[in-house]
């Protein structure tokens, strides 16, 4: 698990040491760097994702678009040098990136440290880590691969949401766009027991569907492909008493919650989720906030 996320020179810090936990709430003013912390880890992730053998930190991507050099280093204390470290356990793993010109889309690596040893050439990465890297070191990059990062701006309500081939998407996307689609490949899986309701069965349809439930009394779900067509169809309903209906007709909140769901529950133990302002449709939570969670 990851216990510790390092910043140096990175967008508004000069030095971060953040402590992470399994729950971590980040509150706080606007533009105080909240999105900041959570923009780091999926910098690390998209790299390691799309990139496998990459030396170099890819700042745009299919889940976060940073623009250049010049965007990500910190202006006041900063050239064209930042660094990124996290704890991962009782283990430390520290990035120092560079660029030639501050107008770069990406950043090279120029040296990575383990528990604070100097490893390997920038020309000998495999998921931004050492070739021949210990076990411990290819279990955190499995995890970083997975992470799940929902954003703020979501996906509204749809008639026909667009399915993915199960293999290829297995999180619900940064704006939850394939949340309905892992939901219909996933319906039978079971979900993780430390997330399990009673009395409910323990796959991720009625698990997500329960969880629902607790926000929407009354709420209900029904997922269908559309034969001969890569869509799927989402009904909802807020009682028993009514057909389900259209996305549009029940109101938007259900479908901003939805995402969230979705993802915790198909999550696998180790996984780490990020969430960009959750209270935005979590009417429980009032505070601005991001939400860093990692399942056990």
């Amino acid at each position: 698990m990851l216990t510790r996320l390092d910043l140096e020179h990175f967008k508004c810090f000069e030095l971060l040491r953040l402590p992470l936990a399994p729950l971590t709430l980040l509150s706080g003013a606007n533009a105080s760097g909240k999105s900041s912390a959570l923009q780091a880890l999926v910098l690390l992730h998209q790299t390691m994702k799309d990139t496998e053998w990459s030396t170099r930190l890819m700042l745009n991507g299919r889940e976060l678009q940073l623009g250049t050099v010049t965007d990500v280093v910190d202006k006041l204390t900063g050239r064209r040098r930042f660094g990124l470290g996290v704890m991962d356990g009782d283990r430390s793993i520290e990035w120092t990136f560079e660029a030639e010109d501050r107008w770069d889309m990406s950043a090279q690596v120029a040296a990575v440290h383990l528990d604070g040893e100097p490893h390997s050439g920038p020309s000998e990465l495999h998921f931004l880590l050492p070739v021949g890297m210990p076990q411990a070191d290819a279990g955190f990059a499995r995890r970083m691969c997975r992470l799940t990062y929902l954003t703020a701006e979501r996906l509204g309500p749809r008639e026909v949401y667009a399915l993915q081939d199960p293999s290829a998407t297995q999180v619900v996307g940064p704006r939850g766009e394939h949340a309905v689609s892992l939901l219909h490949w996933g319906r039978d899986e079971r979900v993780i027991d430390d997330l399990v309701l009673a009395g409910v069965p323990p796959t991720r349809l009625r698990q997500v569907e329960a969880r629902m439930q607790q926000f929407f009394p009354g709420s209900s779900l029904d997922v269908q492909p559309i034969r001969q067509a890569n869509g799927v169809t989402l009904g909802l309903r807020t009682s028993n008493a009514t057909d389900f209906h259209r996305p549009v007709h029940v109101g938007f909140g259900l479908t901003q919650v939805l995402p969230v769901v979705v993802a915790a529950l198909s999550a696998e133990p180790g996984d780490l989720l990020l969430i960009e302002n959750p209270e935005v449709h979590l009417p429980c939570w009032r505070c601005s906030s991001s939400l860093l969670y990692a399942t056990r």
